[in-house]
């Protein structure tokens, strides 16, 4: 990755203690901060008083001792990872508040109108959603810079001197992903596929992440005709009415949240939320992350609650008709225990613990090495994060480190005597402030302050002692996970005992910094915030369509959908049309077969036909054909098997029924195998004999072409010959034995069964001759049965398409074929052992609309397959050697690369169509969890790229 940036935190520097020099005449091995000088001078002062009251001089001396020790310690011992006073204050919080319990605040939020949330202290904040960069951990690193750029330019375009960038992970219902993949198809069949996927989803955590920017706009104030007077005295006496709905300048804050989203457009997605989603926002702060929902109670202030409305939107325990909400806590918190917080409701007891950056490395690069709020994905523990941004302007900041380095500089003096000379930390310190002022002045960057807050809940049940220990337990171990994660990327994290309750308040509306803000504030530039990783995620999949699987990247469970029909139609879901093709690559039972099966079954349910050309010995997709007979009876299945003579004939001229398709068929199946210039004069006579006389057999097609005495029949009458040839042969019978009966090629799904045969380009005996014949002719007809109609999807498999690809008479018919696909409502699904096998061509690579690469054998193979998905090979390459049977690097419609845990459908009949090997045995690569997907695979692949590795 030589095109990484490096991003830099200058919170060490910006945090090191103010010295105020050496006693003057005095040597000590430390200077004064302004702490220590306190602490030495109450110890002084005790000392006196004791002296002064007549203690005897010896008891004096240990005040002192533990004097000199607190003044060491404070420079040294450290707390939760913050100072020794700030950590201290934090453990007296949580002695002193542990049996209490009250509400978080007295009022959550006093006003909602449109996306303008008062809070309780009055100050107004814009609440908008964030539309997420796209950031794949396989993406390149143009790709990944770009996104950070992306998420740098909204934290420039704020405007505003606080704002609050924000995550939460929210439960998916089933029906959501149910309604979405309903948008694929209309048909019977396919409501039957959705009701199992229904069931099957309905018994899974679903989970997904959402993005919010909030976004301080000074105070609500009322007017006159709302009492301001009233309001400013109540305000003087140290009490705060709730605000009014009336308070907000609707229009003014409307023209905010316009120039906003204006400002922002240029780099993420950003719309202003609706007061549905705020009240939504303000209701799951006592339940974070633990999805089961809250059932609203008898409200505890009636005399607040407002008449119902047809309009109004219910906001906390209040109604609003778009306006003022009158909220109060609802919930009763408390912090029984280090680092939990508890927050018990009327329905249900949540346990919370939130942990905080603590240190930041001085410098780290991007992408791939500290994109810590990006890679929580990662984890199965459901990780919200918050960070609270105070925006210092760039004049300001430029003035604030000159000054510093000024006051640095001007400690140099007090080491003129020492032999030893400046400590070298000061001369650290003072090269990181005046390189923090010049980034400053370089960027013109404004500087931002700010807390970085991850958060965890789950749900007890019960508030016994025993069950809250439990959920203390699991809630710590999620914390080392976590802390593990983040140790990677050289970042600390710390659980604040005593600030838990403090941590979760930042959730909420309100100007007020939290102690917790003071002691773990980081100093950043716009890049060093983005490189945080905030609002990027990783995205896979088709907005509609089929299960595909399960986002190995993600450690909840994360749906991937693929509609096999969405890609000409592709500006739809804001993408640029592409050909549904797809190329499929990967060794023997890594998965390739079963993927196959699973996107013909998926295409058939929905409506569409598929034609598939089996050229495996033993038959493998003429039994799952068999299979799917008995799954789902009213699909209707044609399988031909070129040797048996009673299977059905496959003469284009006989079995298609379009006239002028299968001329067009048999014109290029004679010419290939009579080696026929395409642009001579027997091709011409050859395709006018097969346009005139619709129906004759191809053999008689060939000897009526060759009628004549010109050397155009002569050339014709080799092919005469060959065609006669091939008529008695047990295999090339297939397509010219006229006594054979036309396979009916208008059933649903077609199997071509050809085992074994393979395409020679240069055939010697009569055997070659009829097995590349027959290779040419099942590909030709299933080219023309999925091309025969454009009102409904047609898919056509080729397997092993090695033999196809390495012929430049096949690969120039497939080529075509991906080509003019999107015009004719059909795809070719191109699959093979070797991703090398698509390199033929490179057109072939650049037509194919999705690619699907399984595990590879050897670093050739996995260079190849990086390659074929658009991914950088350095960092794909050796994943792709490890990759686990059943996962594949997908690249969807959007161009993007992910992994993907393929899932057989829920359906135990289609599974069971689906699970069919050659050998009868059940499929090892999906045999596990019941066909269902049980637990996400751990994704250290990600892991290792947050860590810097490539790969």
């Amino acid at each position: 990755m030589s095109d990484q940036r490096t991003v830099k935190s200058f919170t060490a520097p910006r945090r090191r203690p103010t010295e105020i020099g050496r006693i003057p005449g005095l040597t000590l091995p430390w200077q004064f901060t302004l702490a220590q000088f306190g602490v030495g001078a109450a110890g002084l002062l005790l000392a006196v008083l004791m002296l002064s009251a007549g203690a005897p001089v010896w008891t004096v001396l240990p005040v002192l001792v533990l004097t000199l020790v607190a003044g060491r310690a404070i420079r040294r011992v450290r707390i939760d990872d913050r100072p020794l006073l700030a950590g201290l204050a934090g453990w007296a919080r949580f002695v002193s508040g542990r049996a209490t319990k009250d509400r978080l605040l007295s009022r959550t939020a006093d006003a909602v109108v449109d996306n303008t949330v008062v809070g309780s202290d009055h100050s107004q904040w814009l609440l908008f959603c964030v539309q997420p960069a796209s950031y794949g951990a396989l993406d390149s690193t143009e790709a990944k810079l770009q996104a950070l750029r992306s998420v740098q330019q909204l934290a420039a375009s704020v405007g505003a001197s606080r704002f609050r960038l924000f995550s939460t992970v929210d439960a998916v219902q089933a029906g959501e992903v149910v309604a979405q993949m309903e948008r694929t198809s209309h048909s019977e069949s396919w409501d039957r596929e959705l009701a199992a996927e229904l069931d099957r989803l309905a018994g899974m955590d679903l989970a997904d992440r959402r993005f919010w920017l909030m976004v301080l706009c000074g105070d609500a104030s009322p007017t006159k005709d709302d009492g301001g007077w009233l309001s400013s005295l109540a305000a003087m006496a140290g009490w705060r009415p709730p605000a009014r709905a009336s308070w907000v300048d609707r229009a003014a804050m409307s023209d905010r949240s316009e120039a906003m989203v204006a400002r922002a457009g240029a780099a993420v997605g950003l719309r202003p939320a609706t007061a549905a989603e705020a009240r939504w926002l303000l209701d799951r702060v006592p339940v974070g992350s633990a999805h089961r929902p809250c059932e609203r109670a008898e409200d505890d202030y009636p005399h607040l609650m407002l008449a119902p409305h047809p309009d109004a939107v219910p906001v906390g325990r209040g109604f609003t008709e778009g306006a003022s909400a009158w909220r109060a806590g609802d919930a009763q918190w408390c912090e029984p225990l280090k680092r939990i917080a508890l927050a018990q409701t009327d329905t249900q007891t949540v346990a919370h613990t939130s942990a905080v950056v603590s240190q930041l490395p001085d410098s780290w690069l991007v992408p791939g090495g500290g994109e810590l709020l990006w890679a929580v994905d990662s984890l199965a523990d459901p990780w919200e994060w918050l960070i609270d941004i105070e925006v210092v302007p760039n004049q300001a900041a430029v003035a604030k480190t000159r000054n510093q380095h000024r006051r640095l500089k001007n400690q140099y003096d007090e080491y003129g005597g020492d032999p030893a000379g400046a400590p070298p930390e000061l001369d650290v310190a003072a090269e990181q402030i005046e390189a923090q002022r010049q980034a400053l002045v370089e960027t013109r960057s404004d500087e931002f302050v700010a807390t970085v807050v991850l958060t965890t809940a789950l749900a007890i049940d019960g508030d016994e002692d025993h069950s809250i220990q439990q959920a203390a337990e699991r809630l710590c171990a999620r914390l080392e996970r976590l802390t593990g994660l983040a140790a990677r990327g050289d970042v600390r994290v710390a659980a604040p005992s005593g600030d838990q309750l403090s941590a979760r308040r930042m959730w909420l509306p309100r100007r007020h910094r939290a102690p917790i803000s003071r002691d773990y504030r980081q100093y950043l530039l716009s890049d060093g915030l983005a490189g945080l990783g905030p609002c990027l995620q990783s995205q896979i999949g088709d907005p509609q369509g089929m299960l595909l699987g399960w986002a190995d990247d993600k450690g909840s469970s994360v749906p991937v959908l693929f509609d096999p029909t969405l890609g000409p139609r592709a500006r739809a879901v804001g993408a640029q049309p592409r050909s549904p093709s797809i190329g499929i690559a990967g060794k023997l039972g890594a998965g390739k077969s079963v993927f196959a099966k699973r996107v013909m079954w998926s295409s058939l349910m929905a409506g569409g036909a598929v034609v598939a050309v089996d050229r495996s010995e033993k038959g493998e997709y003429a039994a799952f054909a068999e299979t799917v007979q008995g799954a789902a009876p009213e699909l209707d299945v044609e399988i031909i098997d070129v040797r048996d003579a009673e299977s059905g004939s496959l003469d284009p001229m006989r079995a298609i029924p379009d006239s002028r398709l299968a001329a067009d068929t048999a014109t290029l199946l004679l010419g290939f195998l009579g080696r026929i210039d395409p642009h001579g004069a027997a091709a011409a006579r050859l395709a006018l004999a097969a346009a005139q006389n619709p129906g004759v057999a191809l053999g008689e097609l060939a000897r009526m072409a060759a009628a004549g005495d010109d050397s155009a029949a002569s050339e014709l009458g080799v092919l005469e010959a060959q065609a006669a040839m091939l008529a008695g042969h047990p295999v090339g019978g297939a397509l010219f034995d006229e006594h054979r009966r036309p396979a009916r090629l208008d059933a649903d799904l077609v199997v071509l069964w050809a085992p074994g045969l393979a395409l020679n380009p240069q055939p010697d005996t009569p055997a070659e001759v009829a097995a590349s014949a027959v290779v040419l002719g099942t590909m030709l007809t299933g080219r023309a049965i999925t091309f025969a109609s454009v009102d409904r999807f047609a898919g056509l498999l080729l397997d092993e398409a090695w033999s196809l690809l390495g012929d430049h008479r096949a690969r120039s018919v497939v080529i075509e074929g991906l080509r003019d696909g999107r015009k004719h409502n059909a795809a070719i699904w191109l699959a093979s052992q070797s991703p090398s096998d698509f390199a033929a061509s490179a057109e072939l690579s650049e037509l194919l609309g999705y690619v699907a690469c399984f595990g590879v054998a050897n670093e050739e193979a996995a260079v190849a397959a990086a390659r074929l998905s658009g991914v950088d090979p350095a960092l794909a390459a050796r994943l792709l050697m490890g990759l686990p049977t059943g996962i594949m690097l997908w690249r969807d419609l959007f161009g993007r690369a992910g992994l993907v845990e393929v899932a057989l459908p829920a359906d135990p009949l289609a599974a069971a169509a689906i699970d069919t090997t050659p050998t009868g045995q059940p499929n090892a690569e999906f045999a596990h969890a019941e066909f269902a997907h049980a637990e996400p695979l751990d994704a250290e692949p990600f892991d290792a790229e947050f860590a810097g590795a490539p790969g």
